[in-house]
């Protein structure tokens, strides 16, 4: 089922390992809720997959946003696409957002799931990565979500950070092991970060390799004896808890990337929304018509089109990072024998024990899940 994801790129001040798309000018918010709901409705008539099962309002900090603008942005996407009538609306919000008067002005909207970016309870970890939020914070956000009935509820948490223990990353996830969903990522250096300056001219140290890889044991034990799944190499619920937006990238679903810095895919094409928010607002404000929109558009995003090799390598990294794995059948349905063919010639490279093929299903084992990456690559064409 299709989804919608909206880039809202606002935030008071950035984390220092954050590589997403944010600026901190937020007396841009008003004309840039102008100009997305412009794109929203402008961009419906060249979007066929409608109408959207799963919105995901992410950032950035969407909750920067009063809970009446987000239920305006969602009314917007109602008129233009759509909703299913048991669509998942996912609002990102930070701890230090949510008050009290906060989640009951965020009860009256129709978003229904919350991921709340805590990344860590202890203020050490919080400051070392430049975190707006407390601990306290942390601790209290989760208790009105569930105070006002937020019950599909995620929490991000990040291993590895630095100067973190293993001890404190233990009771990290035992604040949470009452959750129905958590996203457990392991930090990253990302190119152009603050952090990953930070870390070259040799300001901060990270934990060492072994220290992590004893945090992300940490994790598999945890999880397994919380019942969690894990469904994805960094998500993880119980039941059926999955985030169904992300699952629908996962499984080659298509979906709309809607503000700067989003992406969008429309199975033959890949479409990256320009990471710019004054020309965003520039160019929108001046769109008075689907004619000059058509003329305009291609200021806005850039499109890739998708050749099968690209289409096949894609599937290929996405579906093994889940517990679903890799569908041998619709990899030979959609790409032909050939492709199926040069996989499983492919494995012969890949150690034995990290992968199991089962019902025409490639799944990679505990032991692959950590090496996903570079197994996927050994598999692209």
């Amino acid at each position: 089922m299709p989804g919608l994801y909206i880039h809202f790129p606002f935030c008071r001040q950035k984390c220092t390992y954050c590589g997403f798309y944010s600026v901190t000018r937020v007396a841009f918010v008003p004309d840039f809720l102008a100009a997305l709901k412009k794109e929203i409705r402008l961009r419906a008539d060249t979007f066929v997959f409608k109408p959207f099962d799963t919105l995901y309002i992410g950032g950035g900090t969407p909750s920067l946003l009063h809970p009446d603008e987000i239920q305006d942005i969602i009314n917007c996407v109602e008129e233009h696409y759509g909703l299913t009538n048991d669509a998942e609306i996912t609002i990102e919000a930070n701890p230090n957002h949510l008050t009290d008067e906060y989640f009951k002005a965020l009860r009256q909207t129709k978003a229904n799931r919350l991921s709340i970016g805590i990344q860590s309870f202890f203020d050490e970890d919080l400051k070392a990565i430049h975190r707006i939020h407390s601990g306290k914070e942390a601790e209290k956000s989760l208790e009105l979500a569930e105070k006002y009935g937020f019950n599909n509820l995620s929490a991000d948490l990040i291993y590895g950070l630095p100067g973190s223990s293993l001890s404190r990353w233990k009771a990290n996830l035992e604040k949470v092991a009452h959750l129905p969903h958590l996203s457990c990522y392991q930090l990253t250096l990302e190119e152009g970060s603050v952090l990953y300056r930070q870390v070259s001219q040799g300001h901060v140290r990270l934990p060492d390799e072994e220290e992590v890889e004893e945090q992300y044991r940490c994790l598999m034990d945890f999880v397994a004896a919380h019942d969690f799944l894990q469904y994805e190499v960094s998500n993880f619920c119980k039941g059926n808890a999955f985030s169904r937006h992300n699952t629908a990238y996962w499984k080659d679903e298509p979906y709309l990337g809607l503000g700067p810095g989003a992406h969008g895919y429309q199975l033959d094409c890949r479409i990256c929304n320009l990471p710019d928010v004054p020309g965003y607002i520039r160019i929108l404000s001046q769109i008075r018509s689907a004619e000059e929109w058509r003329c305009q558009e291609q200021l806005l995003f850039e499109k890739e089109m998708l050749t099968p090799q690209m289409k096949y390598n894609e599937y290929v990294m996405t579906s093994l990072r889940t517990c679903w794995g890799c569908d041998l059948t619709r990899l030979r349905e959609k790409w032909g024998s050939s492709y199926e063919q040069y996989l499983l010639e492919q494995l012969r490279h890949v150690p034995e024990n990290h992968y199991i093929i089962k019902d025409s299903k490639l799944i990679l084992t505990h032991q692959g899940l950590r090496l996903a990456d570079g197994i996927a690559a050994t598999l692209f064409v």
